[in-house]
């Protein structure tokens, strides 16, 4: 049989991918990590029940994340890193599914940036400088926002390091959910 015969008939087995049909998702090594689930999981109740005005249940889910420790694998602690993707998705999900003349993401991180205090303004502008390094946005749009998120690049570790308090961890990540909250308040609402 020939190469090109073969190739054809691997493909139109059922999956279409070949012989061993649809190939699984990718799962990265953490996504099975016990702690970064239970990050996931109280970071998920901390924006709920901020969202739905329960400041005292959303401090609590955020101190037992802050407690979860240091996440070695992304050099962070396990709550900030999985808040910081949580703030991270928050605007990129509001960023991909708006027509490219609609700017409402940035407008509302703009206003956020312009109320927030040192640590809430150097938790948003590091997930607004990747997306200016990821995205290909139009230049004149985003000048202002390059003038607001300074000399950020993406990669700050907010002063957290293994040997970082609880207190220090919760502040951070407290900073990311009211964040994530409230960018999510002026975005649906």
């Amino acid at each position: 049989m020939a190469h090109e015969n073969l190739s054809d008939l691997l493909r139109s087995l059922p999956g279409g991918s070949g012989a061993f049909g649809p190939m699984p998702a990718l799962q990265l090594p953490h996504q099975h990590d016990p702690k970064y689930l239970a990050a996931e999981n109280l970071v998920e109740k901390a924006t709920s029940r901020l969202h739905d005005g329960d400041e005292s249940r959303a401090r609590r889910s955020v101190a037992q994340a802050a407690g979860l420790g240091w996440f070695d694998l992304e050099e962070v602690p396990y709550g900030v890193f999985v808040a910081q993707m949580v703030l991270f998705d928050e605007i990129v999900d509001s960023l991909e599914t708006a027509d490219p003349s609609e700017w409402a993401w940035r407008d509302a991180c703009l206003a956020l940036l312009a109320n927030a205090d040192d640590l809430e303004a150097a938790v948003l502008r590091d997930p607004l400088s990747s997306i200016l390094q990821d995205y290909d946005l139009p230049k004149q749009q985003v000048r202002e926002l390059r003038r607001a998120i300074g000399d950020a690049d993406g990669t700050s570790l907010f002063g957290l390091n293994p040997q970082s308090s609880v207190e220090q961890v919760t502040a951070v990540l407290w900073a990311m959910v009211s964040l994530t909250t409230r960018l999510h308040e002026r975005l649906h609402h």
